[in-house]
């Protein structure tokens, strides 16, 4: 059993027992939360299409909040001696999927 959940304007295909990382959500390490944004749910070869998203919900456990790898970014102009130099740290939520249903 899977489905397709929306966090953060990402789409992202979770089972139970799954572990993901998105951006960063409010809330402390082992809060439970619930998503609601579930587009698509199969289970076992039968695809369910949730027009009414208020019905299968997708319940979540904060694991940790933390800050992803860092990313340099060089800018560089030949002949004229620029040089610039950046760094940036996403900041991440990992959750576990406890369970699919409603």
């Amino acid at each position: 059993m899977f489905a397709i959940v929306t966090i953060s304007g990402k789409q992202y295909k979770v089972r139970q027992g799954d572990i993901i990382e998105v951006d960063k959500i409010n809330g402390e390490a082992d809060d439970i939360m619930i998503l609601g944004n579930v587009k698509l749910v199969n289970n076992n070869g039968s695809t369910k299409i949730q027009t009414d998203t208020s019905k299968i919900k997708v319940k979540a456990k904060i694991i940790k909040q933390h800050q992803g790898a860092k990313i340099n970014i060089h800018r560089f102009k030949a002949k004229v001696r620029v040089r610039r130099q950046k760094g940036f740290r996403s900041k991440l939520t990992q959750l576990e999927i406890l369970s699919i249903g409603q």
